[in-house]
């Protein structure tokens, strides 16, 4: 019995250590379809993700889907509005990206939704924050 508390801590020591590095490189994979949560301005589907990074990090987010026009939005820890994006060229590319630097440490989310309401179909949302060079 002893041994198995052994390794317990061990596990969780090991994740502890691993959550002060605010270094991340996710990707999600979802589809936006009725019953979604809905983003109240618009009553567009929204999916929600979340990660974790330290604050001064560069953090670069992108959504691409061949279905619909993507819509990604950021919030900071506090709930905070960190910016959106529609398309990463007007008229050209309706994927989504945005690039900015952590103002703080702790959990952001990333809202993953369309452009307008009603739209559905398979997306993909890739998040990458690295540490600042000096």
């Amino acid at each position: 019995m002893q041994g198995i508390h052994a390794k317990l801590a061990v596990v969780v020591f090991a994740l502890g250590l691993g959550a002060c590095d605010g270094e991340v490189d996710e990707t999600f994979e979802g589809t936006l379809e009725s019953g979604d949560d809905l983003v109240p301005a618009d009553n567009s589907f929204v999916d929600r993700y979340t990660f974790s990074t330290e604050e001064g990090y560069a953090i670069s987010i992108d959504m691409t889907s061949s279905a619909f026009d993507t819509y990604l939005m950021l919030q900071s820890p506090n709930g905070e509005d960190l910016g959106q994006n529609d398309d990463i060229e007007e008229g050209v590319n309706t994927n989504s990206h945005l690039e900015l630097v952590a103002p703080e440490s702790g959990i952001y989310t990333i809202n993953a939704n369309s452009k307008t309401s009603g739209m559905t179909g398979a997306y993909q949302v890739r998040v990458t924050a690295t540490k600042p060079t000096d």
